[in-house]
């Protein structure tokens, strides 16, 4: 169950300032997790927001344009929530994999929609502006990670490209099967499969 649909008040990914185009971001963030990408028009982005009915076509081009503002504020709080996650206190370099893993997934969980905006068709700009820096750097983060695990001899040896894909892959399949409710319609407890995983993906790359 994604954070909008149990009524968390955790807010959804997005910009914290107060400008009119932060405010239309944000706007449109809330939107998306309450909705999907269909509720997400300039004029209800507008009505949101409380601005005037002219103020979201002064910032952003169409439709596609919000949503690429949208995608880059939630790759921003998905890095940022990582990497807090992952270096909070000092711990060996499995034991960070395993807090990031967890953490992939629960975001995905927790806000569905925007997880699959980040890897959707609808992603037509990410070759605009910042989100075409941001949008890869979620692999080349883990990879680094398994980088220095290999170094410092707590990884095994091999291509850590090829090791962060598969293990990525494995991720983002769980969290797409869980927030179709394909997990739930099978009888699989989410979190259950969660540990489960995550204890396998790293004892395969543990040295």
């Amino acid at each position: 169950m994604s954070a909008a649909q149990s009524g968390s008040d955790e807010a959804p990914p997005g910009p914290s300032g107060r400008g009119t185009r932060e405010q239309l971001v944000a706007a449109a963030s809330r939107l998306l997790a309450e909705g999907g990408v269909g509720a997400v028009t300039l004029r209800a982005v507008g009505e949101r927001a409380g601005v005037s009915r002219s103020a979201p076509y002064r910032h952003f081009e169409d439709k596609n344009d919000l949503l690429v503002a949208v995608l880059l504020e939630t790759f921003r709080k998905f890095f940022q929530d990582m990497e807090a996650e992952m270096s909070a206190t000092p711990m060996t370099t499995p034991e960070m994999l395993r807090r990031g893993f967890r953490g992939y997934v629960r975001f995905g969980l927790a806000w569905p929609e925007h997880y699959l905006l980040m890897f959707s068709d609808r992603k037509v700009h990410v070759d605009k502006g910042d989100l075409a820096e941001v949008a890869p750097k979620g692999l080349d983060f883990f990879q680094e990670i398994i980088t220095k695990g290999q170094r410092a001899g707590e990884l095994r040896s091999g291509d850590a490209r090829e090791m962060t894909l598969l293990t990525w892959s494995a991720l983002h399949g769980l969290v797409t099967l869980g927030v179709s409710d394909h997990l739930k319609s099978k009888g699989v407890d989410t979190e259950e499969a969660l540990d489960r995983l995550v204890a396998e993906l790293v004892a395969g790359l543990e040295a």
